[in-house]
């Protein structure tokens, strides 16, 4: 969940059944509680938890215990909540080091939660490294948890042993998560960011919260994305 005038308290729910048509069970069981939340109608709100080892689930939902924050008029707004399949592990986890000239606590660019913001100038690389090659099959930017900024502007590079190949190139993004995914497997033990553009135009700087790199996998082939309202299943945005 992400941006906007966040409930006091909500539960995240999963369906552990199937009716015998397919459709959602009325069998859900509670994830996560969240309760006392402050009102964040300025900044995202973003909430994030791994479930259990082979836990399958057959519909999500998020379900208003407590409505009474001021500008929220008694309703839950959510921009939207991302969900990924257990395949896609995240690789910026397990990156020996991410770095880069002028950003400040790339670190948190590890966190899962994206929620750590990290920052630097504009036109300055950032580059993750593992110990050893990797399989990569796409990434989530995910854009700055203090503010509603984001990144607008970017190339990203994976290294083949001797030079910098480009692997995706984004100009004019208007999503404050913008998920991609890669047309084959990349190999590499090193890739870069270089944002260029930004909402913010205040300053010389770029925001993030986080950057997932997943791991390549054979499928889905799509992300599941559920929002107020409905179900929505979001392709790829490159096959």
């Amino acid at each position: 969940m992400r941006k906007g005038y966040v409930t006091a308290g909500f539960d995240v729910q999963i369906a552990t059944a199937a009716n015998p048509d397919g459709s959602v069970g009325g069998d859900w069981t509670i994830l996560q509680s969240y309760t006392g939340q402050p009102q964040n109608g300025a900044s995202p709100s973003q909430y994030g938890f791994a479930l259990s080892p082979n836990q399958v689930a057959y519909g999500i939902r998020v379900v208003a215990t407590d409505t009474s924050n001021p500008g929220t008029s008694g309703f839950m707004r959510i921009p939207e909540i991302w969900a990924f399949n257990a395949g896609y592990n995240d690789l910026a986890l397990t990156a020996t080091s991410v770095a880069g000239t002028g950003w400040v606590n790339t670190a948190g660019l590890r966190d899962e939660t994206g929620q750590n913001q990290s920052y630097g100038p504009k036109g300055n690389a950032v580059t993750w490294t593992w110990a050893t090659a990797q399989h990569l099959g796409g990434f989530l930017l995910i854009g700055d948890p203090a503010g509603s900024d984001y990144p607008t502007d970017y190339t990203v590079d994976a290294w083949n042993g001797s030079s910098w190949v480009n692997v995706e190139t984004v100009t004019g993004n208007t999503q404050f998560t913008d998920y991609y995914a890669f047309n084959a497997p990349v190999v590499t033990d090193r890739l870069r960011l270089t944002i260029t553009g930004d909402t913010y135009t205040g300053d010389s700087l770029a925001r993030l919260g986080g950057m997932f790199i997943f791991e390549a996998v054979p499928e889905p082939s799509t992300v599941l994305l559920l929002g107020v309202g409905g179900l929505l299943l979001w392709r790829k945005r490159r096959s």
